[in-house]
């Protein structure tokens, strides 16, 4: 079997979190789950370096991080969905070159419906959207071209 895609996940809920992570598995590997758009700030450029934050502000994910092992798209839910241009912009501006991380982000389409937040319904609808959408981007050849792109899921 090959290796797992390797990604960070932001979102609000540890309980959606978990069903998301445990949804992708096996061919993607959730290595940090990030519950705040501060502790995004923080943590998704030393990850996209290799490096594992200090302090996490989650407790899921595998930690599995390195600089062989480093993540190729960063997941964001809804509710980092107002302040998303914000969040990125001050990401990667920690990033010299002009393709900054190199991180695909994936945000979450607002205008698309979806189940109740929370709900068991919602969880799969995600995980659904997250996995058509990431198979779209590895298709095009964007996922780990060190591109730093965003895409709507």
């Amino acid at each position: 079997m090959a290796e797992p895609i390797r990604l960070i996940v932001c979102g609000a809920r540890e309980s959606i979190g978990a069903g998301v992570i445990a949804g992708l598995k096996p061919e993607y590997e959730v290595v940090q789950f990030i519950l705040t758009p501060e502790a995004a700030i923080s943590e998704i450029p030393l990850i996209a370096r290799g490096q594992k934050p200090a302090t996490s502000s989650s407790s899921i994910g595998t930690g599995n991080i390195s600089e062989d092992r480093r993540p190729v798209a960063v997941i964001t839910g809804g509710a980092y969905s107002e302040g998303f241009d914000e969040l990125r912009a001050k990401v990667e501006g920690q990033f010299d070159g002009p393709e900054g991380s190199g991180l695909v982000w994936l945000k979450h389409d607002g205008s698309k419906p979806a189940p109740v937040p929370g709900t068991p319904e919602y969880g799969k609808v995600i995980i659904d959207r997250t996995r058509e959408a990431l198979g779209s981007v590895e298709k095009k050849g964007v996922l780990g071209s060190g591109k730093s792109e965003v895409h709507l899921y």
